[in-house]
């Protein structure tokens, strides 16, 4: 009788270490997957942003695309903040910009 007891005490012993480590592997499983899914929001966020921008330049180049001649002057004043003008160092008439 005590050989029985003590052979299915070994037994829920097993049981309930086994428990135990699938319980550990569950919580680091769900703190991957919250990882996981902190990573996809960042990314959604990150390309609805892209989105955001490609649609205001697709715009920007609609609005100067019809805009008139006179009128374009005073509506890159109203659209663009800074300018950058980078000057040729050989050649102080010719150079770029950066909008």
């Amino acid at each position: 009788m005590d050989s029985i007891e003590t052979g299915s005490l070994k037994v829920f012993d097993s049981i309930n270490k086994r428990m135990k480590s699938l319980e550990a592997e569950r919580d680091a499983a769900d703190d991957k997957l919250k990882a996981i899914d902190f990573e996809i929001a960042e990314i959604e966020k990150d390309r609805l942003s892209s989105e955001i921008m490609s649609q205001s330049y697709k715009a920007f180049r609609d609005i100067i695309n019809k805009a008139k001649p006179d009128k374009l002057k005073e509506l890159l004043y109203r659209i663009v903040e800074v300018v950058e003008w980078h000057q040729n160092k050989e050649d102080n008439s010719v150079g770029h910009c950066k909008i």
